[in-house]
């Protein structure tokens, strides 16, 4: 049972501080840029302000333009139950999770393809295959160092990865490493 409360609030916070992570990014970029940036809570502003208009879909787009966007949300909150943000425990964990985490992602990314072709645009495949040319630079990528640390550690649940990583990097002394490279 606290398995399953200590998961639902973990994937709860990833979905609240989400925005606030993206605001923050763009914030700082705007610092480091001399602007002065949007206010912290702008992502929340904006959710807040699009969940109260209206949906304008195409009347020429199927029912893909109407389930895609729910699609991609639930696979996120679906991914985010794997994910051990505060500790261990995750609401779906098994072995074999970080391979239904990729094919879960690669799903997202097939759903907002999907999506752009269906619209009645004259750009519709420009952001689709944009789209999935930076997922098809991007997830192999990531897929490759999911997978080094899986051999690294012999298992491909990500509690056990991550907890195994944290031991490793644990015994490796940072301090000694300064001290050796600024002794003269």
């Amino acid at each position: 049972m606290e398995n399953i409360v200590i998961g639902s609030l973990q994937v709860l916070f990833v979905i609240l501080i989400s925005p606030f992570i993206k605001t923050l990014i763009h914030k700082i970029k705007c610092i480091l840029r001399g602007q002065k940036g949007p206010p912290i809570y702008q992502a929340y502003l904006d959710i807040y302000k699009l969940l109260k208009k209206e949906a304008v879909i195409s009347s020429d787009a199927s029912f893909i333009s109407r389930i895609s966007p729910y699609l991609v949300f639930v696979s996120t909150v679906w991914a985010a139950t794997f994910l051990p943000v505060i500790n261990s425990y995750t609401l779906l964990s098994f072995t074999g999770d970080i391979i239904a985490l990729v094919y879960i992602l690669a799903f997202e990314t097939f759903c907002l393809a999907l999506y752009g072709m269906d619209q009645a645009s004259a750009f519709r495949g420009l952001g689709s295959s944009r789209e999935m040319v930076i997922a098809s630079l991007a997830e192999p990528s990531f897929m490759l160092i999911i997978f080094a640390f899986a051999l690294q550690t012999g298992t491909t649940n990500i509690s056990n990865i991550l907890e195994a990583s944290g031991r490793h990097l644990a015994l490796f002394e940072l301090s000694s490493y300064i001290k050796l490279t600024i002794s003269p």
